[in-house]
């Protein structure tokens, strides 16, 4: 089951968050990304491939591609200031003002697109979203969508115990002006809404952002005695690289904060 998640409104600005951070920052984040996800997006896409990340933010995978030698890039958010920042780093990125559910792409122009947390944002569901990426899609072109995950941590023990706890314990959790943020989503309806919206699941895979020997994004999140004092970002102690090595015998799943699938257009 997908599950929505509210946060107060403070905490929800796209402005504040992405003059929080800059291009050097993210692509620092990005070269250390999952080595599966950056492996996935070079084998789907070329030097010569037009690719466009919806809902760029400051364009961390455009700079990664950059930096591989493409030069047919396209960023589209709805944050100005962003895309200014993107310009004036590298004019030879494209940059478009726009929305995901409402493309300023034209039809069948795109090998790749990279939807990289976003979709998830939309209350009434990805199905537009989708849909307008299968439309600027080249024939047979791809689609790399990553999402948060309803692990199997999150769809058990952290709705039927940890949230009940929480809202019990901390008022901010029963504050009644969260509004909504975003979805976890489970394989099984994610799985649906791209069916529906004519692609193809090529793969999918878990993917715990900048996963690595001492690095778990979801233990780090979930449960904070596990966070390695003085630690680099996302890092866990001992003990939680520990329950990360078990866990992961049985399943990536279990703890996993995203989900990645690589889709391509089907063509009737």
């Amino acid at each position: 089951m997908s599950i929505k998640w509210y946060l107060l409104p403070t905490d929800t600005s796209w402005e504040n968050y992405w003059e929080k951070t800059s291009i050097e920052v993210q692509a620092k984040i990005t070269n250390n990304d999952y080595p599966k996800l950056l492996e996935a997006i070079k084998n789907y896409s070329n030097k010569d491939s037009v690719v466009l990340e919806g809902g760029c933010g400051l364009g961390r995978w455009l700079f990664f591609l950059r930096r591989l030698g493409y030069k047919k890039l396209i960023g589209v958010d709805f944050i100005t200031s962003s895309l200014d920042k993107i310009k004036k780093h590298d004019k030879e990125i494209t940059v478009k003002v726009g929305n995901v559910d409402s493309l300023p792409i034209e039809d069948s122009s795109v090998d790749l697109y990279l939807s990289m947390g976003v979709i998830e944002h939309f209350e009434e569901g990805p199905e537009n979203s989708l849909l307008e990426a299968r439309r600027v899609l080249k024939k047979e072109g791809i689609m790399i969508i990553s999402v948060p995950y309803q692990n199997y941590y999150r769809s058990t023990v952290r709705r039927l115990f940890t949230m009940p706890l929480l809202k019990l314990l901390k008022p901010s959790f029963r504050n009644k002006n969260r509004i909504f943020y975003q979805y976890y989503y489970n394989k099984k309806d994610l799985t649906e809404f791209i069916n529906k919206s004519r692609f193809e699941i090529i793969e999918w895979f878990y993917y715990d952002r900048f996963h690595s020997k001492n690095v778990r994004l979801g233990l780090y999140l979930e449960f904070p005695f596990l966070r390695k004092k003085n630690g680099e970002r996302f890092e866990i102690n001992r003990f939680g690289q520990i329950i990360a090595k078990c866990s992961e015998l049985f399943s990536k799943g279990i703890f996993s904060s995203n989900i990645v699938f690589v889709v391509k257009k089907i063509v009737i």
